[in-house]
This record gives C-alpha cells, structure tokens and sequence, in this order.
C-alpha cells in the first residue's frame, strides 16, 4: 500500500514535508512531479482499468491516500514549461489546461477507489468563493469583519467613512490589499476602484494568525511576526523571508472557531486566517483549502504535515 504525493514538489515544500512524514511511518510513497511533464514518460487513464499510468502503473487499489497542493498542479500562471517557447502563450494555456483536467481527474479517481484525499481537487472551488464562504461563516455565527463585495463608488466611500478605515482587497483575497481612508478616497480614486468588484473589509485590529484543522480536529496555530509599521503580512511591502512564525496557543473560543472554520470548508484540510487581539478578541478573515503550512514546519511552530501523513495512513 503507498501514499501518492502529487504536484509541484520542489517549489511546494509541503509535499516534501508529507512525503517524509508517511515514509517516517514505515508506508510507501509514490511522487508525482507535475514538472516532469510534458515528457517522454507516458500518461493514461484507461478507463475500467482499475490503474493509471505516471510512466509506470500504478492500481488504484494499492493507493491508501493522495496529497497534493492542487494549486500547483499545472497553474495556468507557470510559465517555466518550455513549450511557451515553441508556440503561442494561447497554445500553450490550453495545452496546460488538458494536463491539468486530466491529473485533477485521476486524483479524483484515486478517492474514488477508497484513497483518503485531504485536499481534493473538486473542493478547490472553495477559494474562488469567498463571499459566499464569508457569509457562511457569519450565518453560523462564527465572528468576520464587516465586509461588502462591490464595485458602487458611492458605497464604497459611505463604508470607508463609516468604519475611518477599511482593507481593499481582489473579491477572492490573495496579495494586493491596501489599507484606505476617507482622505484617500478621490474621485479618480472610486472611478478605479468601480472598474471591477472588489472586497471591502472592514479594518480588524490584532495580528495576523493561522490556525490548521485536519479532520476535524485541531492541528496547530501560529502568529505572524513582521515590521510594526505595516498593518498586514500580506501588503506587497512586506518581505516575505523576514516573517516569522510564532507558535500559539489559543484560548477555547478561539480554537472552537477555527476547527468550527475548518469543518465549514469542503476539504478535510483547511487552514483559517484569524486577526487577535492581545486582549483575545478575534475576528476570522477566510480558510484556505489547502493552505500552505511548509515554512512553518520547517520553523518548528507546527507539525501539520505530521498531521496529514497520520490522516493519510489511516493510524
């Protein structure tokens, strides 16, 4: 019986991580290096077969469990297959887009055939929801930032002025976000921003946490620590090699609304980004299926991957 690691595993540390994790438990492994291909090594889904092929056979029988962080799996936004040199970036994007349909289909097809899949490619539609995840989560009473989706200058300036200050952000989050005042708010400014929805945060208070829920169950949580003059880690002034991780241990309430967070997100991995505060209010700003956890393992504030390799392997 083996474990599949399947993705990008040079740049995505965490299937290393995982990968370690199950074989430190005496269970094989199989890695699939989506940079392989395109290659001379074949690739089939034969269908009734029981198998498919990664060069080599594999049955999916033999196949316990299946980790991948999906979003590796030939994004549209790599650009280092040697193809986009042969031929038109059009060409190339569609190319990209069969090697992808057909590996998110086999990992499916393993968890058809019993595999444990902690991070399914069919839940990844998760992180292009956020306004229905965020108004889930406010329905089952778990606390979120007043928060508005939408591209109404005249909205956008009553909310503004309403909370003093507030986070602008792509309507499904990621890098980018501004922090904004009424001052800032020019008619050029609105005209901008009207151009496409976009997601308008009011401004939480208190660091920057992650908590990681693996089946169910509490798995960890960290705070993030980065120069004081900036408000989040992820505005684009903020180096990324100079954050760091923090272990934490959080107080019921704040656990319970993560693993609560994490049960709500359609995957059996999740990872919840939390603002605390040092008096211990919070507010839960989104989940990620899946969410990185690699630099924090390797920091020794978590274990995650221990976690999912436990989850993977059944013990």
């Amino acid at each position: 019986m083996a474990v599949v690691i399947l993705g990008d595993v040079e740049t995505f540390k965490e299937h290393q991580l995982v990968r370690r994790a199950v074989e430190d438990r005496g269970e094989e492994t199989i890695v699939v290096d989506v940079t392989e291909w395109p290659g001379e090594d074949p690739v089939e889904l034969a269908v009734g077969s029981g198998e498919c092929v990664f060069g080599e056979p594999i049955p999916f029988e033999d196949v316990t469990g299946v980790f991948s962080m999906v979003q590796t799996v030939f994004s549209p936004l790599d650009r280092h297959y040697e193809w986009y040199d042969e031929k038109s970036e059009r060409a190339g994007y569609k190319q990209l887009r069969e090697w992808k349909q057909l590996f998110w289909s086999i990992m499916a097809t393993f968890e058809a055939h019993g595999a444990k899949t902690p991070t399914p490619p069919r839940e990844h539609y998760w992180t292009f929801h956020r306004p229905w995840m965020l108004e889930l989560y406010d329905d089952e009473g778990i606390p979120v930032p007043e928060t508005t989706f939408t591209n109404d200058p005249e909205r956008v300036e009553s909310f503004v002025e309403e909370h003093s200050k507030a986070v602008v952000q792509p309507v499904n989050g990621g890098q980018g976000l501004e922090l904004i005042r009424p001052s800032d708010l020019t008619p050029e400014r609105l005209r901008k921003l009207a151009g496409a929805p976009i997601k308008l945060q009011e401004y939480a208070p208190g660091d920057d946490t992650r908590g990681f829920v693996v089946d169910g169950e509490f798995a960890g949580m960290v705070r993030y620590d980065y120069p004081e003059d900036a408000f989040s880690f992820q505005q684009p002034s903020v180096d990324y090699d100079t954050i760091e991780s923090v272990a934490l241990s959080p107080d019921p309430k704040v656990r319970e609304a993560v693993v609560r967070a994490g049960e709500l997100a359609p995957s059996d991995y999740a990872a919840v980004d939390v603002r605390l505060t040092d008096d211990g209010d919070f507010t839960v700003l989104e989940s990620n299926t899946p969410g990185r956890f690699a630099a924090h393992d390797l920091a020794g504030t978590t274990d995650v991957a221990d976690r999912i390799a436990e989850y993977l392997v059944g013990s």
